[in-house]
């Protein structure tokens, strides 16, 4: 949404919204408790990926080990890389790449799922963990409001290795507490967010019929106002 807005106001341009579903037969929440100890925190972890933050959450991360030890268990995927090779050595586990269908039991083993973004457009992985019940961390990034709401259905924390390590520590503190943000969160997606067809149908029909961006329609106005038929 917040591109779509970028690309309308500032480059008169046209522009749908790609709007991102899940896969509700691989993302939906678990009916089983999780084991209280260790907690189980997920982190989205591409080191070579510069919107994904990977050195502000690996201090983050780093604070956190320090502060639960044995008492947490922090898994991270999303990419093949070595945690010795960062600084992270017994801090976090790094399973690399994950088939697909596999993220969803994965998401619905964990407490908590951590993920930053700071680029103008959210993550899927924020969606997918909220369907399968994990409480969602992230940064807080005015252009992502629209989906991440503070308090509703995740908790955002302000880019800081401090601030994040203390949002998490939160969020791993206050897990029973938090079971109404969890249960909105999955509602949310699995009734506004779980229909990929819908959401292919809107862009389609806006490729084969687009409407006239604003420059266009101006175009088109300065034309009749030149040949007097305005």
């Amino acid at each position: 949404q917040s591109l779509k807005k970028i690309y309308e106001r500032d480059y008169e341009g046209c522009a749908v919204v790609l709007k991102p579903n899940i896969d509700k037969t691989i993302f939906f929440p678990s009916g089983e408790e999780r084991p209280m100890h260790p907690k189980r925190l997920f982190y989205y972890a591409r080191p070579g990926t510069p919107r994904n933050g990977f050195e502000l959450a690996a201090a983050a991360l780093r604070r956190l080990k320090l502060q639960y030890g044995d008492g947490i268990d922090i898994v991270c995927a999303g990419a093949g890389w070595n945690p010795a090779e960062y600084g992270l050595h017994n801090i976090v586990r790094s399973i690399g790449m994950l088939p697909y269908a596999a993220t969803g039991d994965l998401y619905r083993s964990c407490h908590a799922g951590f993920v930053m973004m700071m680029t103008k457009h959210p993550s899927y992985l924020p969606f997918e963990l909220m369907a399968c019940g994990a409480t969602v961390v992230t940064n807080f990034n005015q252009a992502n409001t629209w989906l991440l709401k503070d308090g509703e259905n995740c908790l955002l924390s302000p880019p800081t290795a401090t601030c994040l390590a203390a949002t998490l520590s939160y969020a791993l503190d206050h897990y029973e507490e938090l079971a109404p943000l969890r249960q909105r969160a999955s509602e949310q997606i699995l009734t506004e967010a779980s229909d990929w067809d819908s959401s292919f149908s809107e862009v389609a029909t806006f490729m084969f019929k687009p409407p006239m961006s604003a420059r266009q329609k101006k175009s088109v106005f300065n034309t009749l106002l030149a040949t007097g038929r305005s």
